[in-house]
């Protein structure tokens, strides 16, 4: 960021002390890496379409005191980022003020934008449309990834949505590449996260998705060209479905090891806590025992901690153990403990960080007393860059040598 960065306030009412009256007029005046700051908690029934890197790349936009941007009906999409790499926006809450029907999202996030950042934002729809979608987000893998952290999301279709090519059309498809999920609370919806078609290199890590009509976390009709997904210490409760994994005829053949799923609480599904459906013409679907139990083997499955339940839950995983007691301080959201799990519970020391480093030690989106929350994106960081290229690899510690000696 430039250090003479401009700094833009925004307040309703002048006495606040803002420069202008609404976002979109600092905006007019910005330029890149310019910070536009909203001092009050007011609500702004605006639309914020950021979709040109020659004015908006690497814009923040901060409310300091959670302020609202509210979709209305002449305005339906509350934010869109297009295009645009290294947008942050923080502190901000998002609501919809009309209960009429709609499609269009509260956030949509589309095309090439690597080194975006949405973290500390509280959304809240009640009608069907999803809350956050990420629409073919491309991330070259030299490039920051995308991240979503530490936001609420309530209600509506899906809280946060990715969408990807499918079919054909995901051959050579080379996007994504690079988006970490974490630390967020899903609650609410027909389905928290949800993932469809083509993905490759995305983390859903840290999250905690309770209260869905469906599914907590769910992938659509991931073909061949999926890979590098990890979803890993998520607590998951109180859903119809924890994991779900939907194909819809033709069903394609998938990969070894094209996705992760450790490190993960699941308990109080309704239905079955990991399932695997397969799709019907009439959009409803039926459980696959034999490909349930062909996923556990196909792809990596380890230290989650499952209360199994329903007819149609997948088989526990060899490196997956039975939930048999809930060893939580606290159920309740106001406490300190809460999700928090005992300090002498395999909660606590039942992950896979003593044989993987990348990983905690502890299962769930909470640590125990007494243990820091897990640095997502510092793991994201180190874990990349193993799996880079070898040449690649040696080139960067090379040049990484050069500068320390310089």
């Amino acid at each position: 960021m430039p250090k003479d960065a401009q700094l833009l306030t925004v307040s309703k009412d002048p006495k606040d002390g803002g420069q202008y009256r609404t976002i979109n007029e600092a905006l007019k005046t910005a330029k890149p890496w310019a910070t536009v700051r909203v001092l009050d908690a007011a609500t702004y029934p605006e639309s914020i379409l950021l979709n040109d890197p020659a004015k908006h790349e690497g814009i923040m936009l901060e409310a300091v005191k959670q302020a609202t941007i509210a979709a209305t009906d002449q305005n339906p999409r509350a934010l869109a980022i297009h295009g645009t790499p290294r947008v942050r926006i923080n502190g901000f809450r998002f609501r919809r003020d009309s209960q009429a029907p709609s499609a269009v999202p509260l956030i949509t996030v589309s095309s090439a934008c690597p080194g975006v950042v949405l973290e500390r934002l509280h959304l809240q729809t009640a009608t069907p449309p999803s809350g956050l979608v990420l629409n073919r987000v491309t991330v070259p893998a030299v490039e920051e990834p995308m991240i979503v952290r530490y936001c609420r999301i309530e209600g509506g279709d899906s809280g946060i949505q990715l969408y990807g090519p499918t079919g054909s059309s995901a051959e050579g498809w080379t996007g994504f590449n690079g988006i970490l999920i974490h630390d967020n609370h899903v609650s609410g919806c027909n389905r928290g996260i949800d993932i469809e078609g083509a993905a490759r290199g995305v983390w859903i890590v840290g999250n905690v998705v309770f209260g869905c009509r469906q599914t907590a976390v769910q992938w659509d009709d991931l073909p061949p060209a999926a890979e590098q997904i990890l979803v890993a210490n998520n607590t998951l409760f109180n859903n119809q479905c924890a994991l779900r994994f939907w194909d819809d005829p033709p069903v394609e053949e998938l990969k070894p090891g094209q996705v992760e799923i450790r490190n993960n609480l699941l308990f109080d599904s309704a239905g079955g806590d990991i399932e695997y459906h397969i799709g019907r013409s009439d959009g409803s679907g039926s459980s696959s025992d034999e490909r349930s139990a062909a996923l556990t083997k196909l792809w990596r499955f380890s230290h989650n901690h499952r209360e199994p339940a329903g007819s149609a839950a997948a088989p526990l995983a060899v490196g997956d153990r039975v939930l048999e007691r809930l060893d939580l301080l606290s159920r309740e959201p106001a406490d300190p403990g809460y999700l928090r799990p005992k300090a002498d519970s395999p909660l606590a020391s039942g992950g896979a960080g003593k044989e993987d480093p990348w990983l905690p030690t502890y299962v769930g989106a909470v640590p125990p007393q007494g243990v820091e929350r897990w640095d997502w994106d510092r793991a994201w960081k180190a874990r990349t860059r193993q799996l880079q290229p070898f040449e690649k690899k040696v080139a960067e510690i090379k040049t990484d040598d050069a500068d320390a000696d310089g």
